[in-house]
């Protein structure tokens, strides 16, 4: 990408999911729809796509009023955090409950990670924060949105902590995220139920 590279496009096949716990695919099949799954923590490789959790949390409360939310991941970041709709499988599953998880997802919402990638394999729409860790230019996936920050320093590919303070991450402001989720919410499913 950095030198002016076109790759070809990668499809991913997904993963096979007939082993995974009955139970656990009705838990995730009781949520109604349209369920948004996110996942706030991408991973321990590098800290540089972490959005800010004050961010999340901003969002999140402005998507419990009319979606489900189900959080997957290595570890839950709201571990304080009650809605009757908010639902919090991170840290609870392996790595093809998590796929499970993500395949019955109306939209994925998170940052460039495993997550993004099986949510491509299974052709789930997905919004993405870019941040500037990496540039979203190249991924094929069905992305409804990408928030990327082109700061001069962008992309940089740093797995070691920024030493600018994430201003990448931090100038991605929650009310555009949640605009973008929103509008792409109405435009792959029917208005939420109230309740």
């Amino acid at each position: 990408e950095c030198v002016g590279l076109i790759m070809k496009r990668v499809v991913f096949t997904p993963p096979d999911l007939k082993n995974v716990s009955p139970d656990l695919k009705a838990a995730v099949d009781a949520i109604p729809e349209p369920r948004i799954v996110i996942q706030p923590k991408p991973g321990h490789w590098t800290p540089n796509k972490e959005w800010p959790v004050e961010h999340w949390r901003e969002l999140i409360g402005n998507l419990l009023d009319d979606y489900n939310v189900i959080e997957v991941g290595e570890e839950s970041v709201f571990k304080d955090l009650k809605s009757p709709r908010f639902h919090r499988f991170a840290g609870k599953t392996n790595l093809t409950e998590f796929a499970c998880i993500i395949s019955k997802a109306t939209l994925f919402l998170g940052a460039p990670s495993s997550g993004m990638h099986f949510a491509g394999a299974f052709n789930i729409p997905a919004s993405i924060v870019f941040g500037g860790y990496e540039s979203p230019a190249g991924y094929r996936y069905k992305l409804k949105n990408t928030f990327y920050n082109p700061v001069p320093c962008a992309p940089c590919w740093l797995t070691t902590p920024c030493p600018f303070d994430h201003k990448c991450l931090r100038g991605i402001e929650p009310a555009r995220v949640i605009d973008g989720v929103r509008a792409s919410m109405k435009s792959i499913s029917p208005a939420p139920e109230d309740g």
